[in-house]
């Protein structure tokens, strides 16, 4: 693997595909979905992609590329670290194979920059590589592209469990995993850590044993029903990647604040608020700052009202 240290996390978002949909219930708070309302009136970005439920909002389920967005990377000079589609999914089912094919062709014509691409549907990727094999074969005997890091999106361990085997069964240059967001324990000990894999354009014995996860990325759920996150969660994660020897980075609490890390605290009737508790407790576990060694932390979060809650 190519040498990608000190690891610097996204600072900067490309999204050539709007809209998305649902696939599991670490999309029930999405927060693309209620930024996108904000711009779906007619004639704006978002236009015809959301609607109001009893619930909340929530996306229709259509997509469609943003083509006047498409080349936006090839416009930045200085070298970016990208996240790719953060507001939707790139690998959608209803996202056409062409555009995937478009994106990645300006990933691999941009190499001052890195990407970072997660989905939450990997079982679209070896279909992606089969098509691009035949209807690309320069493209695709350059897969993976040096400068992409390949990510998934889950919640718990079950999507763990189900979507680790196809990202490793993916050949890249970087894997990590987001849990996004924390809904429960997870046990990265329950399946293996690596997998061999076959590099496209080689010929087909001659297999690469590509390392197993590079970085695992933590936050905790936001949202106005959102769930609480457990500290315990956070830290047995923590010790598992150091078990690993894996890069880890916790985001955020999200919406709900262990009361032990709230600063100048404002008692109210069943809960407990902070001004500022994503700033003092967003990396913070009892007697340790979760900061790894190499990972560059993005810009300090603007100061905000979190609720808290007890360990």
């Amino acid at each position: 693997m190519n040498d990608l240290s000190p690891l610097t996390l996204p600072t900067a978002s490309w999204n050539p595909v709007l809209g998305c949909m649902p696939v599991s219930k670490g999309c029930e708070q999405c927060r693309a979905v209620r930024y996108a309302r904000r711009f779906a009136a007619h004639n704006q970005r978002y236009e015809g992609l959301t609607r109001v439920t009893v619930p909340g909002l929530a996306w229709k389920g259509g997509v469609r590329p943003a083509p006047q967005d498409l080349d936006k990377p090839t416009r930045w000079l200085v070298p970016r670290t990208i996240a790719v589609n953060p507001l939707g999914d790139l690998f959608h089912e209803a996202v056409p194979l062409r555009v995937l094919a478009m994106v990645f062709m300006v990933i691999a014509a941009t190499p001052q920059h890195t990407y970072w691409l997660g989905t939450r549907r990997p079982e679209r990727i070896p279909e992606f590589l089969d098509w691009l094999s035949i209807w690309h074969p320069a493209l695709y005997r350059t897969w993976p592209p040096p400068n992409l890091w390949l990510g998934l999106c889950i919640e718990d361990q079950l999507t763990y469990d189900q979507g680790l085997p196809l990202l490793l069964a993916t050949p890249a240059w970087g894997r990590f995993i987001y849990l996004n967001p924390l809904l429960g324990p997870i046990n990265l000990h329950s399946l293996p850590q690596s997998s061999p894999t076959k590099k496209p354009g080689e010929d087909g014995a001659n297999y690469a044993y590509q390392p197993h996860l590079n970085c695992v990325l933590a936050h905790g759920e936001r949202g106005p029903h959102a769930h609480p996150i457990h500290p315990a969660w956070v830290k047995d994660l923590r010790t598992q990647c150091e078990q690993l020897r894996v890069a880890f980075h916790f985001r955020g609490w999200g919406a709900w604040v262990p009361e032990e890390f709230v600063t100048y605290p404002q008692h109210y009737p069943a809960c407990t608020i902070s001004p500022d508790g994503e700033v003092k407790a967003g990396i913070v576990l009892p007697g340790t700052v979760l900061r790894q060694t190499g990972i560059r932390l993005p810009a300090t979060p603007k100061r905000g009202r979190r609720r808290a809650v007890a360990e």
